[in-house]
């Protein structure tokens, strides 16, 4: 199992509970809001482990602020993280599992992305896109999913009529 963190030390603990628990844990540093550093980390997991099966994404950031003074860059950074990051890694991870003729990505989200919480408009309004993201997923490349809940999960599976490459393919940027 790899382990990602934007933290090394972060990633190395993980595997290490993974390896105290009986599994075996591997650490890889990712910036989940920067395409090179997923790409970079999908990579090192797929020729470290072979391939990947399950994806769960559930970095996050947040902060509590009146909306009218948070700063831009503080919105930003949170919906990079949790919204794009997300993205990124089901972009990196999604070819791989459809070529293979499936697996599962897990998408954390949060209750306070379907019903808002005070003090965090950024928060709110990322995890409400990781919702929809997944919906979004589910629905475009799947024939069905395994389950479904609006903070929870979608498994793509491999549609007959689809063709796909084995390798993913990095989109143009």
């Amino acid at each position: 199992m790899a382990a990602l963190d934007l933290a090394a030390d972060g990633a190395e603990k993980t595997a290490g509970v993974i390896a105290e628990a009986g599994g075996e844990g591997r650490a890889n540093q990712c910036d989940v809001a920067n395409p090179d550093s997923v790409w970079a980390a999908v990579d090192r997991v797929v020729a470290d482990l072979g391939r990947v099966d399950v994806l769960v994404n559930i970095a996050g950031i947040g902060n509590f602020a009146h909306s009218h003074e948070l700063a831009l860059s503080e919105w930003d950074r949170i919906i990079a993280v949790n919204l794009t990051g997300t993205f990124l890694m089901c972009q990196a991870v999604l070819p791989q599992l459809l070529s293979a003729g499936g697996g599962a990505i897990v998408n954390t989200a949060s209750t306070a992305g379907v019903i808002g919480q005070p003090y965090s408009a950024a928060y709110c309004a990322s995890k409400g896109g990781v919702v929809l993201l997944t919906k979004a997923l589910a629905w475009s490349e799947s024939s069905s999913t395994r389950s479904s809940v609006p903070w929870g999960s979608a498994s793509p599976r491999r549609s007959p009529a689809r063709s796909r490459t084995s390798r993913p393919t990095r989109p143009v940027t």
